[in-house]
């Protein structure tokens, strides 16, 4: 039987080594991929040169993560624009070259710095800044860094501060549960990264400055809260010593543009500790002169202005507002504890927070904050940390009117307010602490194994609000109909402690909320509603008493403050014992 002759295989299947169909005019590999076929050129062309090479495509870093389809379309893919989120290439190894600063390369310099004793490999190292950027740059503490800078510092081995990579890799290596790095090899991150920042305190840098606000979130974490405190005085001086309170015009937009993340993570940070309280601050907002971050598209691309006017606000600007109000109302309450007469000016007060709060609302729908996104956004953790502070900042302001609450004003106050306002406060607090309960609720069951990071103050307002819901059953005025169940209210209270136990497992700076909680929910009897230990008794003690009642509440710290957590210990009564008797 004679043989067949059979049609050769077009260039492109040949060179790549697949079934080609032999289609006439052009293969059906090289239609669906858009090559051109071989089949298609005139007979007198040759036909052996080789075929256009193509770059595979690449995943992007978010659809690897979660295991998705990736276009592999530039600037971003199909699956990341559709959900929201920030889309990023990996690098592809450069060329080995010299560092273009002195100092050494980072990794060998990290190396020569911990010796033997750190075993961290620069595979180790290259994922824990994955880690980094992948869930813990969302969160507003930690976006103080520019992926693109960074990497490609680490990438050329051209970093000027070995102590910045240490405490990143540190502070991953704690948060991260799929993180590579040991327990103790994470210590002696920390070890060595402050070894070298101490050795050099005089000598301040915005390097060391950066390392030294990951170094206090990490001991802030494992509940090292003195250190933390301590350490964070010393962020607050060297910002002065670099003046990152003013503009800097000068420099490149996206340097300014970290320069002010920085500064405004220290104000974050100091919140955290101060709870309110002015005598605890170490930097002050009206000696900050520059602007709030700008979006996160614009600082990613790089193209952020020296002089921006943002067409809406940042989701990091909303946060800062948010935080800026909450402080302002818990100052407000502290003071209007002292008062000891009616005051006139509370209804004026109180408009004045009502109309910020309403203006925030405003911006957050333009910020595109209208509502929650879900949870597998990139930018999730912001969105609910701005949910969750706008509607516990209305909780904040009307608890001063529901009387036996803890915050509530004094006696005298309360004793001039109308009924009607007095109806709408528990109204408003029992609104928006259900709003935060059906939001947490979710999250509990999603959160279990995964890496995903929520901001301390996520906690916060879920303690804040059980303990709240927990009260506005009991809750009583002259014509006023409680329609709050006592059920409901435990239902809640559960709702949120199982969101804090889930979403912050044994975290050092929860661990006092959940313990608390825990004891209020388990004395809560749904048929005899206990009060929280911390409300506040009604007696007929005298007028001094009761002035030094005020004076203690006004001073109080916060369970969720982490000085509180701190517990300093004053030992001036010590020097007594060298004190001449006679004297």
């Amino acid at each position: 039987m004679p043989r067949r002759h059979l049609v050769k295989p077009c260039l492109q299947c040949r060179s790549r080594k697949v079934l080609c169909d032999r289609r006439p005019g052009r293969c059906a590999n090289c239609e669906r991929l858009h090559h051109r076929c071989s089949f298609e050129t005139a007979a007198d062309e040759t036909q052996d040169r080789p075929p256009e090479r193509r770059r595979g495509v690449r995943a992007c870093v978010a659809c690897q993560h979660n295991k998705e389809r990736c276009s592999g379309e530039s600037p971003d893919c199909r699956s990341c624009r559709q959900r929201g989120r920030l889309c990023r290439y990996p690098e592809r190894r450069p060329a080995r070259q010299s560092p273009p600063v002195s100092g050494g390369g980072s990794y060998r310099t990290i190396k020569q710095l911990a010796g033997r004793s750190l075993t961290l490999t620069r595979v180790d190292l290259l994922s824990l800044l994955d880690h980094y950027f992948l869930h813990l740059y969302p969160l507003p503490s930690y976006s103080f860094l520019h992926e693109a800078s960074v990497r490609r510092m680490v990438a050329t081995e051209a970093i000027i501060e070995p102590s910045l990579v240490l405490a990143m890799a540190a502070v991953a290596g704690l948060l991260c549960r799929s993180s590579p790095l040991a327990v103790d090899e994470r210590t002696r991150c920390v070890e060595h990264a402050e070894q070298r920042l101490w050795a050099h305190l005089d000598t301040p840098s915005f390097f060391r400055l950066q390392a030294l606000l990951l170094l206090v979130q990490y001991h802030a974490q494992v509940g090292n809260f003195a250190r933390a405190f301590m350490m964070i005085a010393v962020v607050s001086r060297m910002a002065a010593a670099l003046r990152l309170t003013y503009e800097q015009p000068d420099l490149d937009p996206i340097v300014q543009e970290m320069r002010r993340r920085a500064l405004w993570t220290v104000v974050l940070l100091d919140g955290h500790f101060s709870a309110g309280l002015p005598g605890y601050d170490t930097i002050h907002l009206d000696a900050i002169y520059v602007q709030f971050p700008s979006t996160e598209e614009v600082f990613a691309r790089g193209k952020a202005s020296g002089n921006p006017t943002w067409p809406h606000p940042s989701l990091l600007a909303l946060i800062l507002s948010l935080s800026r109000t909450r402080r302002d109302i818990m100052r407000f309450t502290r003071q209007l504890v002292l008062v000891e007469e009616p005051w006139p000016q509370l209804h004026a007060v109180v408009g004045e927070f009502q109309n910020t709060l309403a203006q925030l609302q405003t911006d957050m729908t333009a910020a595109g904050s209208s509502r929650l996104p879900p949870p597998s956004e990139r930018w999730f953790v912001r969105h609910l940390d701005i949910h969750l502070a706008w509607h516990h900042a209305h909780c904040d302001l009307y608890r001063l009117f529901l009387r036996g609450c803890a915050d509530a004003a004094p006696e005298v106050v309360l004793d001039a307010l109308e009924p009607s306002l007095v109806a709408h406060a528990h109204q408003t607090c029992d609104e928006h602490s259900a709003w935060m309960a059906t939001a947490l609720a979710g999250l509990s069951s999603s959160a279990a194994g995964s890496d995903r990071v929520l901001p301390l103050g996520a906690a916060v307002c879920a303690f804040q609000a059980a303990r709240l819901v927990l009260f506005l059953p009991t809750f009583q005025a002259p014509g006023y109909h409680n329609r709050c169940r006592a059920d409901e209210a435990l239902r809640r209270a559960k709702s949120f402690l199982s969101f804090l136990q889930v979403s912050f497992g044994a975290s050092a700076p929860t661990r006092d909320m959940v313990s608390h909680l825990e004891r209020l929910v388990a004395l809560y009897d749904v048929d005899n509603p206990s009060v929280d230990p911390d409300m506040p008794q009604s007696s007929s003690s005298s007028s001094s008493s009761s002035s030094n009642l005020a004076t203690e509440r006004h001073g109080r710290l916060a369970i969720h403050s982490l000085i509180h957590q701190a517990k300093f210990v004053d030992d001036s009564h010590l020097y007594q014992g060298y004190l001449n008797n006679d004297s």
